[in-house]
């Protein structure tokens, strides 16, 4: 008997223990926890503050608030009552199926994803990767936005990067919501994604109930004047041009009003055209190839395969940016350059009117599309100029096999001219940057400065300015085995000049238009 009790005595110190263990365990954790959440949170406000940021308060409702207004949406309950009786199945059935679609676009924002993690990566990777040069003046245009109006951010598609470039160049103006598409729902692409607030979309999926909640989550977050930002093409280009835009994102939106003092009154929607352009674009080996192969888009397949590429380079090419750091000859992969345009209302593009009197789809189609090629005439009067893209454009109009470093110069200036003379800008980063402090100086003394003199020292930093944009071009084709050099010439490799012609067509629209003109 006193064994048992012996026994039984020793088994309930042991469960004791485990369950103290576990208690200061968790105890422990909570604190742990609870001290870095709260002084993250400290940093997040602090960080919010110092910079005005245009947060959406919006984004942080809880995800089950959203899904209960959108099972209780009018055209979604429609979409599950026709799909109960079209595929003759229950209505839960039907309904738990919206549930799941809701799951999968509806995006779970955090504060700290965004602000601290999200920020870091993007930061660390696109630092050692590239030079970000991104219009700082241009990007405080938006704090002149009324603070009532729907903000849409629209902008040309080059990479997979471009997700991680978006979330960094507006950091420090807005949190921005921006559609991703379904190759990024795969663990942990997927929570990362989501976390930033992302939201997720399948193209060409013909559900109709599918396309009813997306449609209405568009909207609903329109109507709370959430900032978007939206990839006007849906795809990556695979030639260096722009794609036909995609309308459907951009009816959601413009089919979107809220009561703004009176009841309906359509929500004010400012768009901001957005141009973005790289001296090396990661994937650009697989969308040449699917260029000549003619092949227009991409499955779920090539998405992954693409970004897992990204993602198996992107250690190396850390790890030898991290030692040439450490060795003094740190190098990015040239630059990745974002410039932005100014704010443009729908209002000074299309009449809204239109969209709600149109009397069929293709009616609607039509003047969606107008909308969407005047919006991506405004992307492509600002995407800039690159080292790498005007090299490229250089030898692909006056290059025959080869070019001399002379005549290579002259025929970079004459086109440098004519793409400036179209308010086209070559985005300068810290390598010009004793150029730019002396046209500063220049431009502070211009008042009392003789004019002729004045003109001869800016064509002198002009020559300097070409001279240093042939460089850094230069180096990075080399190194790409792209060109070759020898002695003063520039030689071509042949099968290698689709790259070229692929990084010249991402400024060659510049030439194929009048001199630009003011827009509204």
């Amino acid at each position: 008997m006193g064994k048992v009790f012996s026994l039984t005595f020793s088994l309930i110190q042991l469960i004791a223990l485990v369950l103290f263990i576990i208690i200061s365990y968790e105890l422990v954790r909570w604190a742990v926890v609870s001290f870095f959440k709260r002084r993250f949170m400290r940093s997040v406000t602090a960080f919010l503050r110092k910079h005005q940021v245009r947060f959406d308060q919006y984004k942080l409702t809880n995800k089950l608030i959203i899904k209960d207004q959108l099972l209780h949406n009018r055209e979604v309950n429609q979409q599950i009552l026709e799909k109960a009786q079209k595929e003759d199945i229950p209505f839960e059935e039907a309904r738990e199926q919206a549930e799941e679609y809701i799951d999968e676009i509806v995006p779970t924002f955090n504060l700290l994803s965004y602000y601290k993690f999200g920020y870091t990566i993007a930061n660390l990777l696109l630092k050692f990767l590239y030079e970000v040069v991104i219009d700082e003046q241009g990007k405080k245009q938006v704090k002149d936005i009324p603070e009532d109006a729907l903000v849409v951010y629209v902008m040309n598609h080059r990479s997979n990067i471009d997700y991680l470039l978006v979330a960094y160049m507006l950091m420090e103006n807005i949190s921005v919501s921006y559609a991703v598409g379904e190759w990024a729902r795969v663990f942990p692409l997927d929570i990362i994604f989501k976390s930033f607030g992302a939201y997720f979309i399948r193209r060409n999926y013909r559900d109709p109930l599918y396309h009813a909640v997306l449609k209405n989550y568009i909207q609903l977050i329109s109507e709370n004047k959430v900032t978007q930002g939206i990839f006007l093409e849906g795809a990556l280009s695979r030639n260096g041009q722009f794609r036909a835009p995609k309308t459907g994102l951009l009816d959601y939106i413009l089919t979107t009003s809220q009561g703004d003092g009176s009841a309906g009154s359509p929500t004010k929607i400012v768009f901001v055209p957005v141009g973005i352009n790289y001296d090396w674009i990661l994937e650009d080996q697989t969308l040449i190839r699917e260029w000549k192969e003619g092949k227009h888009s991409m499955t779920m397949r090539d998405h992954l395969f693409s970004f897992f590429t990204i993602l198996v380079k992107s250690p190396y090419l850390l790890l030898v940016n991290a030692l040439r750091l450490l060795t003094g000859r740190m190098k990015e992969h040239g630059y990745v350059s974002v410039k932005f345009g100014r704010p443009v209302p729908l209002e000074h593009i299309a009449d809204r009117g239109e969209f709600e009197d149109a009397k069929s789809y293709q009616e609607r189609r039509a003047e969606l599309k107008k909308v969407g090629s005047k919006l991506l005439r405004r992307i492509s009067d600002v995407v800039p100029i690159t080292p790498v893209s005007l090299l490229s454009l250089t030898l692909i109009e006056h290059g025959n096999g080869s070019l001399s470093k002379e005549a290579c110069l002259a025929h970079m200036r004459s086109l440098l001219q004519q793409l400036e003379a179209r308010d086209a800008d070559l985005m300068m980063g810290k390598e010009y940057a004793a150029l730019l402090k002396l046209r500063d100086r220049l431009e502070s003394e211009r008042w009392f400065r003789k004019k002729e003199l004045l003109e001869f020292e800016e064509d002198l930093l002009k020559e300097d300015e070409i001279e240093k944009t042939l460089q850094l071009a230069v180096e990075l084709l080399v190194r790409r085995k792209i060109i070759r050099v020898s002695r003063d010439e520039i030689h071509l490799i042949s099968d290698k000049r689709d790259y070229l012609e692929y990084y010249a067509n991402t400024i060659r629209h510049f030439l194929s238009r009048e001199v630009a003109t003011p827009v509204p």
